[in-house]
Order: C-alpha cells, then sequence, then structure tokens
C-alpha cells in the first residue's frame, strides 16, 4: 500500500514491554516466548534495591546467557533483524527509507530507573538503580541523579553523551533525542531540569563526532509555542540532522 501511493516508510523496532509505563499510546506486547521465560525466571529482568522486577526490558546481564529456549537474546535480535531483512529486501531504501532500532525501555538507551505503572516513581523524582538481580548483583544540580540511575555517565565533569555519539557515528548510525519541544521555563523550579539545555549538549555532542542526529518531540503537543521551540532547535543545527514530529 505505501509502494503504491509513493510514500515512504519509517520502520519502528522496539524490542520493550509497553504496558509498563503509563505514557504508551502503542501497545504491542513482548513475544509470548520472552513473557514465558520472563515469568518463570524474574532475575531476566531488571530488579530495584526493594526486589520489585520491572518488566520492562530484559536485564543487559542476560545479553550472553543462553536463557531464552538456549538462545542468548543478542542470538534472539540478530536473528529477528536477518529474517526482517531477507523478508522485505525488496522495499529497503525504496519504501523503507529508515529503521529506528529501540535499544532499551520505550526504546531508549537507558536503564528502566523511573517505572510509572507501579507507583514506584513520579516526576520530579530521581530513579533509582536497577542492578540487584541476581545476574547484575536532576539535570540541573551537580550530581545528575536522574541520569546516572538511568546509566548515562553524565556529570559537570564527564560528558556522557559524546562517547554515545562517537560509538554510533562510527558505525553510521543516526542518534535520535527527543525533548525538541520542551523549555526551561515551563518546567517547574522545584524539578531542577534544564531540557534546552540538555538538548544543547547533545547537539554539540553529535556535531564533535560528527554524528548525524535526529530530533523529535517528546510529549504530544499541538500548541503553538511547543512548534515554536522545536523550529528554535531546529535552526540551532549546523546541518548534521534531521527533524520528526
Amino acid at each position: 500500500m505505501v509502494r503504491k501511493e509513493q510514500l515512504k516508510l519509517r520502520y519502528l523496532s522496539d524490542n520493550s514491554n509497553p504496558v509498563a509505563m503509563i505514557i504508551s499510546i502503542c501497545s504491542i506486547p513482548l513475544p509470548p516466548w520472552e513473557l514465558e521465560e520472563n515469568s518463570k525466571n524474574p532475575d531476566l529482568v531488571y530488579t530495584d534495591s526493594s526486589g520489585c522486577c520491572n518488566p520492562e526490558y530484559i536485564s543487559l546481564g542476560c545479553n550472553s546467557l543462553s536463557v531464552l529456549r538456549g538462545r542468548t537474546p543478542i542470538q534472539a535480535y540478530s536473528d529477528y533483524m536477518k529474517i526482517f531483512r531477507e523478508r522485505f529486501k525488496d522495499y529497503m531504501e525504496k519504501v523503507i527509507v529508515e529503521i529506528q532500532v529501540g535499544m532499551g525501555p520505550c526504546g531508549e538507551l537507558r536503564y528502566p530507573s523511573y517505572p510509572e505503572s507501579n507507583g514506584t516513581w513520579r516526576l520530579s523524582r530521581i530513579g533509582e538503580f536497577q542492578c540487584y538481580d541476581k545476574v547484575l548483583k536532576t539535570y540541573s544540580i551537580s550530581m545528575y541523579n536522574t541520569e546516572l540511575t538511568a546509566g548515562y555517565y553524565n556529570t559537570r565533569h564527564h560528558d556522557g553523551y559524546l562517547p554515545i555519539a562517537q560509538m554510533l557515528g562510527k558505525h553510521g548510525v543516526v542518534f535520535k533525542f527527543t525533548c525538541m519541544e520542551m523549555r526551561d521555563g515551563e518546567q517547574p523550579e522545584h524539578e531542577k531540569c534544564s531540557p534546552e539545555g540538555l538538548v544543547q549538549q547533545v547537539e554539540m555532542a553529535t556535531r564533535t563526532a560528527g554524528t548525524e542526529l535526529a530530533r523529535e518531540n517528546s510529549l504530544e503537543r499541538y500548541d503553538s509555542g511547543a512548534y515554536s521551540q522545536v523550529l528554535v532547535t531546529k535552526r540551532s543545527d549546523s546541518g548534521n540532522g534531521h527533524l520528526h514530529i
């Protein structure tokens, strides 16, 4: 249908469980066989210090372990991508012009440090380390606790986004980043967050690494203020990226 209408298709591949996030508007569950393995062995998923397991994403600690019916998660991901490429090879680059690969919870490259659905987290609180399973055993303040618990070593003295930009650029992968519609002045002061500062840091990291940056909005907003802010962030670009709304 897409080819017939001479349109282009962006494909989103996400290996996380969206039902664990309140903000999810699209619910495509994990394969039944993976959910079955998770239920038999809760240590396959991330666990906090209170023993609460998070079903959003299989733990990185399992990457090299044959925990999925004799296969490792990396093997399962690889098999899936090979089958997809073979099945849709006639559409690649002609119809399917972009493939977005999910790298963690909600498709984001991070740990599931702030689960909302079970009531253990709410906005303005810092996240919690998810490293208490058997396998693994706030932006404007100096400690950057929110990012650190999500897996980003980003402090005043260490740029946590430059190494990521360099890694993606090395393999010709686009760095996709969100919150382009957010402004500092719209955030409650007690939350100590700076979306504009974060966007500027990521822009600088991708520019330094020579990596392409794709921008997108985080929230579903239709007001002129949010759209204007998206345009502002786009104009700050030096030609190393593109915009998704």
